[in-house]
């Protein structure tokens, strides 16, 4: 008589994914119509890490300032 295979342990990163993903009973599923919808959603509820609004700042201060288009020019506004 053999014996059963042993059952592979699970991760602590696939208990945590499982935890995550189970609805506690104050939770309600909600039903997307679409993916757009879906991330704009988890961007509410997800909030960034402080750095990173620092990094994007900087980011962005070292992009070269545009000078007005050429049409813009042209018309004088």
């Amino acid at each position: 008589m053999e014996s059963p295979p042993p059952t592979p342990r699970r991760t602590r990163q696939e208990q945590i994914v499982e935890q995550h993903h189970t609805l506690r009973p104050d939770q309600t599923a909600i039903e997307f119509s679409n993916a757009e919808e879906m991330i704009r959603f988890d961007a509410a509820q997800t909030l960034p890490p402080p750095a990173l609004g620092a990094r994007v700042r900087n980011s962005v201060n070292r992009e070269p300032r545009v000078q007005r288009s050429w049409w813009m020019r042209l018309l004088g506004r």
